[in-house]
């Protein structure tokens, strides 16, 4: 089957635009159902508790929201199928400027912002924090054990 180069495109960017708003609506839920006395819980004997370890932590609350910004910049390709180099701070900018600059100022930017994609990975090692959480948490007394 021979897949239009178009309609390959416009069913990726539908995906990354569902993706980006599920991250971005789980993000948020996930400060709205952090106690309000989180910050109390972490410096308490309950610290390592799994009903306190399974809140999102400020670092990969800072790191996820970073993350998601910095996809921002992508909006025009993803939503408008208007990709291309003229659109700052994007994938596609960030790649060109990092193999095309020939005094390496400009490619060390570049690939700089490349590198700041890497924050995307704080979602997934939260899930995994919490699937972890979830399975060494079962049993009569899971919120009161200390997980090792």
């Amino acid at each position: 089957m021979h897949w239009n180069n178009h309609l390959s495109l416009l069913l990726l960017g539908r995906a990354n635009r569902v993706v980006w708003v599920v991250l971005a609506l789980e993000l948020i839920f996930e400060i709205l159902i952090r106690p309000a006395n989180y910050h109390e819980l972490i410096h308490s004997d309950k610290a390592f508790a799994p009903s306190t370890a399974r809140n999102i932590n400020r670092y990969h609350l800072v790191c996820e929201t970073l993350g998601l910004l910095l996809f921002i910049p992508n909006f025009p390709c993803v939503f408008d199928d208007n990709c291309g180099e003229r659109i700052q701070c994007s994938n596609i900018w960030a790649s060109l400027l990092a193999v095309t600059d020939d005094n390496g100022g400009k490619a060390a930017v570049g690939h700089i912002f490349l590198g700041l994609n890497f924050l995307r990975v704080f979602g997934l090692v939260r899930h995994w924090k919490q699937t972890w959480l979830d399975h060494a948490g079962q049993g009569p007394n899971a919120d009161s054990r200390k997980l090792p």
